[in-house]
């Protein structure tokens, strides 16, 4: 399971990053992958693990709970709430546990921040986009699960439809 980050966290998280950019503190940047899952290019959704996140897939998932295990992967044409732009791991030798409060925004705003950039073409502030995370829980991290997975999606709730990918919004 994934714990997801309040839509709120993240940006504000990036917007203190920013500052911290703007003095010359450079984070390092995980270059995107070209390849997607086969669930994501399959017209119809497939449900699968959240463990499978690939970047430029999309999906879909019940966001009711606060906690992820399974998501509906659909091709990026279709209606789609999230794109996955980066894949970060946590340093579980910095970490012995999985990090909470503002050791987890630190390590969602090192995963998250440059690499939304290097993927839409424009910095966050200037996005017409949002920004979500998931993030291991206690039990997936004693799974060996360290990954955060930065996610995109509308800033007004609408679905998405067509990769965010270079699209410079």
């Amino acid at each position: 399971m994934r714990k997801t980050t309040p839509a709120l966290a993240v940006p504000l998280a990036l917007l203190l990053a920013a500052g911290l950019a703007a003095c010359g503190n450079q984070v390092p940047v995980s270059a995107p992958t070209t390849a997607s899952s086969s669930a994501a290019a399959q017209a119809e959704p497939e449900t699968g693990s959240v463990m499978n996140l690939q970047i430029g897939d999309c999906f879909n998932y019940d966001d009711s709970g606060s906690t992820v295990s399974k998501v509906d992967f659909v091709s990026c044409d279709a209606p789609h709430m999230y794109e996955v732009y980066n894949n970060s791991d946590i340093d579980d030798s910095v970490y012995s546990s999985v990090p909470t409060g503002d050791a987890l925004d630190e390590e969602i705003q090192k995963a998250c921040f440059s690499a939304f950039e290097s993927y839409v073409g424009i910095p966050y502030p200037d996005s017409i986009y949002d920004v979500q995370s998931l993030q291991p829980t206690v039990g997936s991290w004693a799974g060996g699960d360290r990954t955060i997975n930065c996610l995109i999606t509308s800033a007004d709730g609408t679905e998405l439809v067509g990769s965010v990918r270079g699209s410079n919004q």
